[in-house]
């Protein structure tokens, strides 16, 4: 055999021996990263000048709409979640609390603190407090190095709380070992829940910050020893800041424009100050934007179609196997349906001026040129947004019911 390919054999046989490992780091030697929490610092003057005389470094003439902050991380102990099964105690994770005026500076002091280096591939969530992403573009500096950060996945959730992140990130739920599993298992129910929104991702967000965008984040709060996620932070996509929130109803009604409604479910009154009202449970939905521009206007006709059961009744005299009242009721439901959904719309047509349906992606797939002409007035006080017309039709069907029976 000649040399030449015997030496290159070899090399191809040995050479899987030497691959693989140049950047291996042992599990020993790592802090696996689950949560991230980020809080503004109390008493920030104080905060700043310790931190100058601790560093060296002055920084009183920080950017305007920078502000120092604490960044809490929640760090997996592999070994005590490994263990649990064997019934030792304690948690199997730790919270480490760092301040600075960078994300990077802050996980790198972590390291003047601890033997394990902070490794970000299984980042869960990130917590962010109200506070930091209201009044100014924090929101774009804080998502930057989550985006940048080569050990960063973009599938991080991103949550805000009007709670300190810091007490998110102390509770867990009673039958799971992590604060991440908790809060990843709670939002698998959103279908289920309309006062929920779907999850957003780290790499959802940059991409509203991008394009300029307006969007919604889930707020979470720690809650009676558990965790609540419920209602929104609203984001105008201009400016990339918090506006203010979307409550439990509001969220109802936006889960309807949005087609998210899928297995929720809806508490409908018959007869108002009789306290009679049923519980619709919605089984299927649907919903459709058509989008034309007339006369000068922007009309939206949203549909909505959704199919389901009545789950839990408390009417009085009212035979529900009977068509007619069916009838009634499925007509109850659309009314309800439809004022849920004209609040948000108004809400944000009229107060916040931002248009979280992703509306103008309609406009800009239909009339371009003109997508082009207002793109930068679209959303934002007298915007063409807020100008538009929008139009809501509801379709109920109740397709399945409990015969009530006659006890004994």
């Amino acid at each position: 055999m000649n040399k030449t390919i015997y030496f290159l054999l070899i090399v191809v046989l040995i050479s899987p021996l030497f691959m693989g490992c140049w950047d291996l780091t042992e599990i020993e030697e790592t802090g696996f990263l689950l949560i991230v929490g980020l809080d503004p610092v109390e008493n920030e003057e104080k905060v700043i000048s310790e931190y100058e005389k601790e560093t060296g470094r002055s920084i009183s003439q920080k950017p305007e709409h920078n502000q120092m902050f604490s960044a809490t991380f929640n760090v997996a102990i592999p070994g005590k979640i490994e263990s649990q099964v064997g019934g030792m105690t304690g948690k199997p994770f730790f919270n480490i609390t760092t301040t600075g005026l960078t994300n990077f500076k802050a996980v790198r002091q972590i390291a003047a603190r601890r033997s394990r280096k902070l490794n970000f591939e299984h980042v869960k969530a990130i917590v962010i407090n109200e506070d930091l992403v209201r009044g100014g573009p924090m929101l774009q500096h804080i998502s930057d190095f989550y985006i940048r950060d080569h050990e960063m996945r973009r599938r991080a959730n991103v949550y805000i709380t009007n709670k300190k992140a810091k007490e998110v990130l102390d509770n867990k739920l009673p039958l799971e070992e992590l604060i991440a599993t908790s809060i990843l298992d709670i939002n698998e129910n959103h279908n289920a829940v309309l006062s929920m929104s779907a999850p957003i991702t780290i790499g959802e967000v940059a991409v509203h910050i991008l394009e300029e965008s307006s969007f919604i984040i889930p707020r979470i709060v720690p809650y009676d020893g558990d965790l609540k996620i419920a209602g929104a932070a609203i984001f105008l996509g201009r400016e990339n800041t918090m506006l203010g929130w979307l409550g439990e109803v509001d969220m109802s009604g936006y889960n309807w424009v949005m087609g998210e409604a899928k297995n929720g479910i809806i508490e409908v009154n018959y007869k108002e100050g009789k306290g009679e009202f049923f519980v619709f449970e919605v089984i299927t939905m649907a919903t459709k934007v058509d989008y034309r521009r007339k006369n000068g206007k922007n009309i939206f006709d949203i549909k909505v179609r959704a199919e389901g059961s009545i789950g839990d009744s408390w009417l009085h005299d009212v035979e529900i196997s009977d068509e007619k009242a069916i009838k009634e009721l499925e007509k109850l439901v659309e009314e309800e349906i439809k004022a849920q959904a004209n609040q948000i719309i108004d809400k944000m047509q009229n107060e916040f001026h931002a248009d979280i349906f992703d509306f103008h992606t309609k406009v800009k797939q239909k009339q371009y040129n003109y997508w082009k002409s207002v793109e930068d007035d679209w959303d934002g006080e007298g915007g063409e947004f807020e100008k538009a017309e929008i139009n809501i039709n509801t379709k109920v069907k109740i397709r399945h019911y409990m015969l009530n029976e006659k006890l004994g």
